[in-house]
């Protein structure tokens, strides 16, 4: 109903295109300025690298062929890409996607803020992700207590710019984040970046299975990811940020910190699921 209405068809039917039969009405898509998000669900066969898949077919076989055709002729016209929401739930790929949806999260209130900050003082820790609203207010409130405030910009967007991140005090962030914040893409220049742009904060900067990065402006310490076969990687960023808050409550280093939330993100990816694959502490410090 939402298509008809959109294109003021009889039927949603109506808009199917098959990429074999209709090459060029299928090509034509890359042409229109409003068509800005691929929601894609193919199949594991369909997403594979196929070594005979040749750029001059008209389609290409495999479904990573079909987009490139569709971004060349996007790029040629000299117009932005696309937003991709993949939606294949392909077996032990270890990769994840994440779809929100603000609902409840959105309905935070000032009271309501005020009644949960109540209960804390100075020194105490909180840890925000971009995921609620009413984050200018928890910051600045939290601040004001003397709190530690530990965060992670995700979803990174625009409404970020408008929230006092000079007052954070940690920031866990990845590389896409990083480049969004700092315009940087390098590891290094991210670490930079965000020194100069929030010069109270300490960073810390994951790397997928490289590793992570550590940095306060003055110690900069690496740790590289442990060598597991991932399963499931939803959880592991809340679990490393949490264990690793939880050693610097205890008055660990940074390295120390480190150490533990990368051993404890290790087991999370070897399981499914979310909450269920974090594990205790007596595993984490089981694992040497």
């Amino acid at each position: 109903e939402l298509l008809a209405k959109m294109y003021d068809l009889d039927s949603p039917n109506d808009f199917l295109l098959s990429d074999y039969k209709n090459f060029e009405d299928y090509m034509a898509l890359a042409d229109n300025p409003d068509f800005r998000f691929v929601v894609s669900n193919t199949t594991e066969a369909g997403i594979e690298f196929d070594e005979n898949c040749s750029f001059d077919d008209k389609p290409c076989k495999s479904f990573p062929g079909k987009l490139a055709q569709l971004l060349y002729r996007r790029y040629q016209n000299g117009m932005k890409g696309f937003i991709f929401l993949p939606c294949e739930l392909i077996d032990k790929n270890g990769e994840n996607s994440i779809f929100l949806y603000p609902g409840t999260n959105s309905s935070i209130t000032h009271e309501y803020v005020d009644r949960v900050l109540n209960g804390f003082e100075k020194g105490d820790f909180i840890i925000l992700q971009n995921e609620i609203n009413r984050q200018d207010y928890i910051i600045n409130q939290a601040y004001e207590k003397g709190m530690v405030i530990l965060m992670n910009p995700s979803p990174c967007d625009d409404s970020l710019k408008a929230l006092p991140l000079e007052k954070v005090s940690y920031f866990f962030i990845n590389e896409v984040e990083g480049e969004m914040l700092t315009g940087n893409s390098e590891p290094d220049d991210i670490l930079l970046g965000m020194k100069k742009k929030y010069p109270r904060s300490h960073v810390v900067l994951t790397l997928g299975s490289t590793g992570a990065y550590y940095y306060d402006g003055r110690d900069k310490v690496f740790c590289p990811a442990r060598k597991v076969k991932a399963i499931d990687t939803v959880g592991a960023g809340d679990t490393y940020m949490g264990y690793f808050t939880y050693a610097l409550s205890k008055g660990m280093t940074p390295a120390e910190c480190m150490d533990i939330a990368t051993r404890a993100s290790s087991i999370t990816v070897q399981r499914p699921g979310a909450a269920a694959s974090i594990p205790t502490l007596e595993e984490v410090n089981s694992l040497k």
